[in-house]
């Protein structure tokens, strides 16, 4: 099992020995009550240090590899690709053999700013004060919101247009251009308006977490299995048989919200709905 406590003790005695780093702190999945760690869970941290250029020349991995069982694999996504240098900060993503540390560095005069940018940053080590006086800033990047009535309108509208294009892509026999569609476009909508629905019901107090991983708990029980069949996108008639579940599910969701919100509903809906459903019976794709 994952040693958060242990890891952030690693990563302080670290901090405290090198004089570069002025102060150490934690976020992400560690800070956040919604969240249980486990054997995958990772350790997001940063290190607040005087001289952002002297400091990557620190080898880190090295350092932290005999406490954490050896390393695997090591990526610097600051280092890579065209905007390579661009970034603030730099960043070591690091799998070991015990644990995943994510560290990040920071110049010490970023500290504010980046307490107010990065969900539930928690200062564990701050030799100058630099936190002195900050609130940490809640965990409200995947939080849920009440849409306005354009974002609502906004969201039925985006889905039903690209259901189209998963229907088009099926009748040509362009399987991924259809799963593209589905996975980028249809179903990241269904997912807000889930979110719109069923986070009503708790004042959109809840959150769906990175990669709508708490989404199960806007669901309720017996939902699961059904959503899950969504993800089947292995055939065209397995797609098809997605996109149709999916369209009823969002006129459901669709719905529900809308009577709670007191917006209007969608007036291309059975006109969308009719199209995908006769197309994709002409192909006898379902």
């Amino acid at each position: 099992m994952f040693d958060p406590f242990g890891a952030i003790e690693t990563l302080r005695s670290l901090a405290e020995s090198d004089s570069q780093i002025r102060a150490a702190a934690v976020s992400g999945s560690l800070t956040d009550p919604q969240s249980t760690p486990d054997l995958f869970s990772d350790c997001d941290a940063v290190f607040f240090v005087r001289d952002l250029e002297r400091a990557k020349q620190t080898d880190y991995p090295a350092l932290l590899a005999p406490r954490f069982g050896g390393l695997v694999i090591c990526q610097c996504p600051d280092a890579m690709g065209a905007e390579a240098g661009s970034a603030p900060w730099f960043t070591w993503l690091m799998q070991f053999e015990e644990t995943r540390i994510d560290l990040r560095l920071l110049p010490v005069e970023r500290a504010g700013w980046y307490n107010a940018m990065e969900p539930g940053l928690t200062p564990f080590l701050d030799k100058d004060g630099l936190f002195d006086g900050l609130e940490p800033t809640g965990h409200s990047l995947f939080s849920l919101h009440r849409p306005t009535s354009r974002e609502f309108a906004d969201c039925c509208n985006e889905l039903l247009w690209t259901s189209l294009y998963v229907v088009k892509g099926l009748c040509r026999g362009q399987l991924e251009y259809a799963v593209w569609h589905m996975n980028h476009c249809v179903l990241p909508e269904l997912v807000r308006m889930v979110s719109f629905d069923r986070g009503f019901d708790s004042d959109y107090a809840v959150s769906l977490g990175a990669g709508n991983k708490y989404l199960p708990r806007l669901l309720l029980p017996g939902e699961l299995a059904r959503w899950h069949s969504l993800y089947d996108l292995s055939g065209p008639e397995s797609c098809a048989g997605a996109l149709m579940l999916s369209l009823g599910l969002f006129r459901r969701h669709c719905t529900s919200a809308a009577g709670k919100l007191g917006y209007p509903m969608p007036a291309e809906l059975d006109r969308v709905e009719q199209r995908c459903r006769r197309l994709l019976t002409e192909y006898r794709l379902f």
